[in-house]
């Protein structure tokens, strides 16, 4: 990309001596252009014209290219949350017990991991310690029969601090599920995060 802004800069850059050298020897003649002086004026600001245009051209390319790569850099550093931990809930039975399926429950959660992505991406800018390896957190929460989600506590195999702590819980504290009958349902929800790249 650089090579290419600086061939532009030095083909401007002759294009313009040609242009003045044409115009003093013109001047110094002390009469008017002549025909062929005239069409290579004419032909050279063709070209400059033309550099101008390729010059922009090259300059959406090349922001074309810095967003793509901007892009791909997010994307390498961004955080994996691995989805797929086992939902197991445990139902109190009373009075028929609840109508909330577990693929429901499935389904709200995988919908609304990004919120622990996003505490988890804060947590590894903070804490470089847990870029070296997975961890893996249990998620232990109350669905309510409004859908609504308390009594929220976790379990992490490596030490997280309580700042990602109370995220997770806040995170898991906006999610909302439809409304049922019935007793709160208690959900046990083991999810492993990992960055990018480690083992």
């Amino acid at each position: 990309m650089n090579d290419s802004n600086r061939g532009y800069k030095v083909a401007v850059a002759m294009l313009a001596a040609a242009l003045i050298v044409t115009i003093g020897v013109a001047l110094q003649r002390g009469s008017g252009p002549s025909d062929d002086q005239t069409r290579q004026l004419s032909r050279l600001a063709s070209d400059l014209e033309d550099c101008k245009k390729i010059r922009g051209e090259y300059k959406d390319r090349i922001a074309q290219l810095e967003a793509d790569l901007k892009r791909l850099q997010e994307q390498a550093n961004a955080p994996n949350v691995v989805n797929g931990g086992a939902v197991t809930a445990s139902v109190q039975t009373k009075d028929g017990g609840p109508s909330l399926a577990m693929d429901t429950v499935q389904k709200v959660i995988r919908s609304n991991t990004g919120g622990l992505k996003y505490c988890y991406e804060r947590a590894l800018k903070r804490d470089t310690g847990l870029q070296l390896s997975q961890i893996h957190v249990t998620f232990r929460f109350y669905i309510h029969p409004t859908g609504a989600t308390g009594e929220t506590s976790l379990a992490s195999d490596t030490h997280i601090d309580q700042q990602l702590i109370d995220c997770f819980k806040g995170a898991v504290g906006r999610w909302k599920f439809p409304s049922f009958g019935g007793q709160p349902m208690y959900i046990e929800l083991p999810l492993p995060f990992q960055p990018v790249g480690a083992k």
